[in-house]
């Protein structure tokens, strides 16, 4: 995402964002962890992906919404049909389809012409706007959205932490405003605080609901080219029959094979160490030889949640 526009353009954004930020909480006279670094970090990201400014009201609305989805996410997706009617459940799906529907406004404004061009790749969704859009809430609620606060709040904890069960009491004396050590802090801290511990594939794809595994199999082509089961209007458990592998990422953070002896230990390295074996941000997950790339699940926003937390722990 950095790579993508003025790199200078967003760091004095963020700069001047993450200014704001701690002077109103200054004056409000106390910082919420996670909430409002959650809701600045969305602040941020809406900024630098969109150019738009959200208000702090609406950040925390939108965090108190992240909360209750990643509250039901580890289990949601295995509820029978009528659990996802209940009242409770319709609240926060219409919450959730209120921003997809502004994603999707957003996005159409943006790639429109470049995306209506591609609907018929992104069959059985309507059109690739609306799957954009899905995508965008996915990422805004789940991905940078949640893994990057999660980690500047672990980096804060570090800083100001004077427990004697802190795993690195020496951040305090830390030159933040030397970036390269804030950088470092924030690779170490990524590493030790596994913001992403697993990287989920399937292995045996689910049988689509009303077909015969073989036809559920033909589906399966290669080159990025597999197809979406075919909608019926049903309401399926998605998981049902699959096999469903997790590689944990936070345990290759801290695997002594990779990382030595001390790998159990927080303990700041040289940054081309991070650059060869860092796992944090699926930097793996690459094959440029299917669909042209369009696969890969590195994370396109890997050196905006860097410069972010870098930035961040200059201004604290």
């Amino acid at each position: 995402m950095l790579e993508r526009m003025s790199s200078s353009n967003v760091e004095n954004q963020i700069r001047t964002m993450a200014r704001n930020f701690l002077r109103h909480r200054l004056d409000e006279g106390k910082l919420r962890i996670p909430e409002d670094i959650t809701a600045f970090v969305h602040q941020v990201l809406m900024k630098v992906a969109f150019d738009r400014s959200v208000s702090w009201q609406d950040a925390k609305h939108f965090v108190s919404l992240q909360a209750q989805v990643v509250k039901l996410a580890t289990f949601s997706q295995i509820f029978p049909e009528a659990i996802h009617n209940l009242w409770f459940m319709n609240d926060i799906a219409e919450g959730v389809g209120t921003y997809v529907e502004m994603y999707h406004g957003i996005v159409q404004n943006k790639f429109g012409h470049r995306l209506t061009a591609k609907d018929a790749e992104c069959a059985p969704s309507s059109s690739c706007a609306w799957q954009l859009a899905s995508g965008v809430w996915d990422t805004m609620y789940s991905a940078g959205g949640l893994s990057t606060p999660t980690n500047i709040g672990t980096g804060l904890g570090l800083i100001y932490s004077n427990h004697g069960s802190s795993p690195f009491r020496d951040a305090r004396n830390i030159n933040f405003n030397n970036a390269e050590k804030a950088r470092v802090f924030m690779w170490e801290n990524h590493r030790y605080f596994a913001p992403v511990v697993g990287f989920p594939h399937w292995t045996k794809r689910p049988k689509c609901h009303g077909t015969t595994q073989a036809e559920t199999d033909a589906l399966n082509k290669p080159s990025g080219e597999t197809e979406a089961c075919p909608m019926r209007g049903d309401d399926v458990n998605q998981y049902m029959g699959g096999t469903r592998e997790v590689p944990n990422l936070a345990m290759a953070q801290v695997d002594p094979e990779k990382w030595g002896n001390t790998a159990h230990q927080f303990r700041m390295r040289d940054e081309s160490e991070y650059l060869q074996k860092n796992q944090g941000f699926a930097e793996f997950a690459v094959n440029n030889a299917v669909a042209g790339g369009g696969m890969n699940r590195v994370c396109p926003g890997k050196s905006l949640d860097l410069k972010l937390g870098e930035i961040g722990r200059a201004h604290v």
